[in-house]
């Protein structure tokens, strides 16, 4: 040790100085330090190889992802949408039980949009579409009040009837196609609800394929048109409903098996409200503290080519739901939920 005594004042500025004070091959300036410090260079050098740091592992550069979503109070959960391949009524019914219980937040619990066009399905046989736009009879009618209007007016009108009087030409959707349409939907779910979380999903993951890049969650709102503050998002395949105090996992994990949710809800501890199977069952932890939902999925199945197709041995598919309020889950199926008795429960 030296003899010298240095302060702590004296010990900070030589640190400093020694990482800021370089000569052109970037060592330190023990000459300058020296000066500036009032000392001799040796001894500047000396007291330096004293009180320098030891040499430490610098911290990872990369994100930590240890912060999923996470929703206070009651909600609305929707599995396996899928948009624009939607079941509409089943939807809707949940989306009017949900309003009539005053439910004011919404979980999407992955695959927002099935993606069908960006899919890595091979091609399939197409079923024409059916004839869309106006029929003769409507066409009169309106035709009947266009030709009274100003001239402008009416060539614009008849020129946008018999843009609507065009079937639709048949074929798989483009991105276009689907995005327009699942845009439309997803508006009228933000116009009903005050938050309205959205978790990844698989289908959502062939988007970053066919971008072949990383991108940002935020960036996927955007896509979907979901700007408003009130859409929320992470980069996570599954967030957190706590209810009451009471933990929920929204879950769309890799696997799909008949026990995943009831395994997922032991080993972190919580309930599981599972999406991405879309099956329908209630199985509870082994621990018994805890219970695995898999809740189905609100896409129709009818319009998916793969699943309609052709037939499969595997278990059978339901449409589904969950409402989670009050620290308790009441699940919403096509079969078996009385919707009209559930209505006057709110």
């Amino acid at each position: 040790m030296s003899g010298v005594i240095w302060s702590t004042e004296e010990d900070a500025a030589l640190l400093r100085l020694a990482i800021t004070v370089k000569l052109n091959n970037d060592l330190p300036d023990w000459k300058r330090i020296g000066q500036l410090l009032k000392r001799t260079s040796h001894g500047a050098r000396h007291h330096y190889a004293e009180i320098r740091p030891v040499s430490q592992i610098a911290v990872s550069p990369y994100p930590k992802y240890d912060a999923p979503l996470v929703m206070e109070g009651d909600c609305l959960v929707l599995p396996d949408p899928e948009f624009p391949f939607h079941h509409a009524e089943f939807l809707n019914r949940c989306l009017d039980l949900a309003d009539k219980w005053g439910i004011k937040q919404c979980n999407i619990a992955g695959d927002t949009v099935h993606f069908d066009s960006l899919s890595g399905w091979e091609a399939n046989w197409i079923n024409p579409a059916a004839e869309s736009g106006l029929s003769e009879e409507h066409r009169d009618l309106l035709e009947a009040v266009v030709l009274t209007l100003q001239p402008t007016k009416r060539d614009e009108l008849l020129t946008i009837m018999d843009q609507i009087a065009e079937p639709v030409k048949e074929g798989a959707p483009s991105i276009s196609q689907e995005m327009e349409i699942a845009r439309k939907s997803l508006k009228v779910i933000g116009e009903m609800f005050d938050r309205v979380d959205l978790v990844i999903g698989n289908h959502d993951g062939r988007l970053l394929r066919a971008l072949n890049s990383a991108t940002f969650a935020e960036d996927f709102k955007k896509f979907l048109d979901a700007t408003d503050p009130k859409w929320r998002i992470a980069p996570f395949y599954f967030s957190y409903v706590m209810s009451e105090g009471v933990p929920f996992l929204i879950e769309h994990p890799k696997g799909a098996a008949k026990y995943t949710a009831s395994q997922l809800a032991d080993k972190y501890q919580c309930h599981v409200l599972m999406a991405h199977s879309h099956r329908m069952s209630m199985i509870p932890s082994k621990s018994g503290q805890w219970m695995g939902w898999q809740i189905g999925c609100c896409v129709d199945e009818r319009r998916l080519s793969y699943a309609a197709q052709r037939h499969n041995t595997g278990d059978a598919h339901a449409l589904g739901a969950a409402i989670i309020r009050g620290g308790f889950v009441t699940v919403l199926t096509e079969q078996w939920t009385d919707w009209e008795r559930m209505a006057k429960y709110d």
